[in-house]
């Protein structure tokens, strides 16, 4: 089967909808509209079935919900059952790029702060460059830990300095951003 060309790839569009930063962006992953994206899923999707099917399998699958044999029967019929519940059942990450300022896709610097912003820092999984090859929660743990000891160790141009007292450091565990303050996390319970 040829390769194609990663411009010719599905991908990611977002929009701000709203100034309120409580409303959620609009996200259209654009499943499957690439004629190729639809080809891939009907051949792992025919192939699952086929595995099911396997003798090997018997003791353990009794018959086969989904798709049915009319979903199965054509393209078109295949395409339907795909696009009907495609969805991620990833993390999504990387949406906030960590980058130099000179790189055009880059919103945070190393330190979570965000470019052409003051007081403002993103620590958590939007800011991973790329997608890991596991699971985000060690990895998003991680970015709050050492954004945290970034704040700590003299605020880091953040303009937090001196708000938290030394005791209360160690259980600092994640960052979030409420109305432009960031707040430490400790417990379930937020402090500024």
């Amino acid at each position: 089967m040829p390769r194609r060309s990663r411009e010719s790839w599905s991908e990611l569009v977002r929009w701000l909808i709203s100034t309120d930063p409580n409303e959620q962006p609009f996200l259209d992953y654009r499943y499957l509209r690439d004629p190729f994206d639809r080809q891939r899923m009907r051949e792992m999707v025919r192939t699952c079935v086929s595995l099911a099917e396997h003798e090997n399998f018997k003791d353990i699958v009794e018959s086969r919900i989904e798709p049915t044999g009319e979903e199965m029967a054509s393209d078109d019929a295949l395409d339907a059952f795909c696009a009907r519940d495609a969805t991620t059942g990833q993390h999504i990450s990387g949406t906030c790029k960590m980058g130099p300022a000179s790189d055009n896709m880059a919103v945070v610097d190393q330190h979570g702060r965000v470019h052409g912003l003051e007081n403002l820092r993103i620590a958590d999984a939007s800011v991973m460059p790329n997608c890991i090859r596991a699971n985000t929660n060690v990895t998003t743990i991680m970015i709050g830990e050492r954004m945290a000891d970034f704040i700590r160790n003299g605020g880091w141009g953040c303009g937090i300095r001196g708000r938290a007292s030394p005791g209360n450091h160690a259980s600092i565990r994640s960052w979030c951003v409420n109305g432009g303050v960031i707040m430490c996390h400790r417990g379930g319970r937020a402090a500024a």
